[in-house]
């Protein structure tokens, strides 16, 4: 126990010595001790080795104010607190060991907390509010197969698809088949040409061959570009083959060619 009266009565000198060193070990000690000092004075410090504790005397000499809590095991300090306050001219900030701030205590203005690019200021419910309101979706338009019906700040989007092509539409419930080869006859074609364009309205998978034995070259030509299919084989006494995916209004051209090509409609 670290602790005096700081008294120094009077006794004899090496009595007086002892008394002196007591009352500087409890000053450097900070009044360390499990128990409260005997005698205490206003704004006094105390260790409270129980609890891990900094108090000071409040004012009245009534009370003790907890300042702080020691971790001696990890060697760290809390801060017991329920009010943290700033001078007027400035903020309380939260700096890193390079001195860079990482936390504000301050609320944003309307504008920062709007603009959603400061990273240290605290936000408040207001502030928190008038950010989503002004960063919030506010328009829903209608387009294909979409409606929207409003209600104050409420919007209410609603589908409008219909079962076909693929889709069946039950309820809420929207399905798309998961087989895009419809059996039937009618999705496949054959014959030889020179070019075929795709006008099925479906992705079609053509296949063919040359009707020459002379190396071969086919292009494919979409909306805005082309592209060349080279399926030489650099012998020129077999037919030159190919197989591709040609999307809807997409063509294949070349020499004189033997194809077969199935639409993929939905199953």
């Amino acid at each position: 126990m670290a602790n005096h009266d700081y008294n120094i009565a009077n006794a004899t000198a090496p009595q007086v010595r002892a008394d002196i060193n007591n009352a500087l070990l409890a000053i450097v000690s900070t009044n360390s001790g499990s128990s409260q000092p005997s005698t205490m004075f206003a704004n006094q410090l105390w260790y409270d080795t129980t609890n891990n504790q900094l108090k000071m005397r409040n004012e009245a000499n009534n009370a003790w104010i907890v300042l702080l809590e020691s971790d001696q095991t990890n060697n760290r300090v809390n801060l017991i607190t329920d009010d943290i306050q700033y001078a007027t001219s400035g903020v309380t900030e939260v700096k890193n060991t390079s001195g860079t701030t990482i936390l504000s205590l301050q609320a944003p203005t309307q504008t920062t907390a709007e603009t959603g690019t400061e990273n240290t200021q605290v936000m408040t419910p207001l502030r928190t509010k008038q950010s989503i309101e002004a960063n919030a979706v506010t328009t829903v338009s209608a387009g294909t197969g979409i409606s929207v019906a409003s209600s104050g700040n409420t919007r209410t989007v609603s589908t409008n698809l219909t079962s076909g092509n693929g889709i069946s539409v039950s309820g809420a419930t929207v399905s798309v088949k998961n087989s895009f080869l419809n059996n039937t006859s009618s999705a496949l074609s054959s014959g030889n040409t020179s070019s075929f364009t795709n006008n099925t309205g479906y992705p079609v998978i053509i296949s063919g061959r040359s009707n020459t034995t002379s190396d071969s070259n086919f292009t494919l030509s979409f909306s805005g570009g082309s592209a060349t299919l080279d399926m030489r084989d650099g012998d020129s006494g077999t037919y030159d083959v190919f197989s591709t995916l040609l999307p809807n209004g997409a063509t294949i051209s070349g020499n004189n060619f033997t194809y077969v090509a199935v639409q993929m409609r939905p199953g």
